[in-house]
């Protein structure tokens, strides 16, 4: 589509490329090993890989906002005071997990798409041979 506005001529953009980052159900359980493997300490590290590979916004943005959570947490540990710090350390800990594990594991990667199949040289050719009693019978 082509047209003039204000004098100037434009044409409608190509459509986008989609951004696809697809992922089978072993490789999503591998990267959530950094989120339970260091008690939440790298979660940031699969969202740095999503964000780079695939580069939408929204990957930035869970990238940002789980970095800023590491960050806020393991500061927290600094000035913990008694056991309802620790408590509360500790859920907020676990909700952390939880989120990034779930994220990993639903939300961030796509699913494999089915890969078409090669068709056949040729349409099956019907049977030369009789495939009821012979003759006489």
């Amino acid at each position: 589509m082509t047209g003039t506005a204000g004098g100037y001529q434009y044409s409608t953009p190509p459509p986008v490329a989609q951004r696809r980052l697809e992922a089978g159900w072993l490789q999503r359980i591998a990267w959530t090993v950094p989120v339970w493997g260091t008690f939440s300490l790298f979660a940031w590290i699969p969202f740095f890989y999503v964000a780079i590979r695939r580069g939408l916004p929204s990957d930035w943005g869970a990238f940002i906002s789980f970095s800023v959570y590491e960050a806020a947490v393991w500061t927290w540990v600094i000035f913990i005071d008694g056991e309802t710090g620790e408590n509360a350390f500790s859920v907020a800990l676990l909700l952390g997990m939880a989120m990034g594990s779930a994220l990993l594991l639903f939300a961030v990667f796509d699913p494999k798409s089915a890969r078409p199949r090669a068709p056949y040289a040729a349409p099956p050719q019907p049977n030369p041979y009789q495939s009821g009693p012979p003759y006489g019978h």
